[in-house]
């Protein structure tokens, strides 16, 4: 082989040898690029992101009305206002309900979800109602208010004490309570004492 051809490949090989190089040494940056921009899926935070309430009050009283007369008197320690949903949500409430403007009922929750809409109340943690007669009084740690219906009610599986005065304790799982017809059921595993000549 000429000394020509020797340089002629030499300066090939060269030039292949530089791109060859230049090739990876792109291919090389850009998977450092693509690797450090990149996340690991399991560390994405895919969590709703927690809704800012629009007005927040303190020591509060709120008074609903019915036919001119007071239906429901809720006083709590914290509500917050969400808008997007018209929702109150309520920390350290106690209330009481009016049946034609007299006192029908007192409680008290650590939780509270009013749903403006419908008027309907989720009561959460610890729940207690009492009559305002001091007749019948029950415990449970999770209940709803029926606006529409007039009733509270549990879930099946949520366990309640009913306590009628020096009369009966009942414990059980279930509570529907008729507000307007004064009735009230516990729908499984109902255990209790009566203590009858009272």
């Amino acid at each position: 082989m000429t000394a020509e051809g020797q340089a002629g490949r030499a300066g090939t090989i060269s030039r292949i040898s530089t791109s060859t190089i230049l090739r990876r040494t792109i291919s090389l940056v850009l998977l450092v690029l693509l690797a450090s921009c990149s996340q690991n899926l399991d560390e994405l935070d895919t969590s709703p992101a927690i809704e800012p309430p629009d007005a927040v009050f303190t020591n509060v009283t709120r008074t609903e009305y019915r036919n001119g007369q007071v239906a429901l008197v809720i006083h709590a320690r914290t509500a917050s206002w969400f808008d997007s949903d018209r929702r109150l949500e309520i920390e350290g409430l106690s209330f009481t309900s009016y049946d034609e403007g007299k006192p029908s009922a007192t409680g008290q929750a650590d939780h509270a979800l009013l749903h403006e809409d419908t008027g309907d109340i989720d009561f959460t943690s610890f729940v207690t109602f009492s009559s305002a007669d001091g007749e019948a009084s029950f415990e449970t740690e999770r209940l709803t208010y029926r606006r529409a219906l007039e009733r509270l009610e549990t879930s099946d599986d949520t366990p309640v004490l009913v306590k009628g005065r020096n009369l009966f304790v009942l414990s059980g799982q279930g509570l529907l309570f008729d507000i307007k017809n004064r009735y009230f059921e516990l729908r499984q595993n109902v255990q209790g004492t009566i203590t009858p000549g009272n």
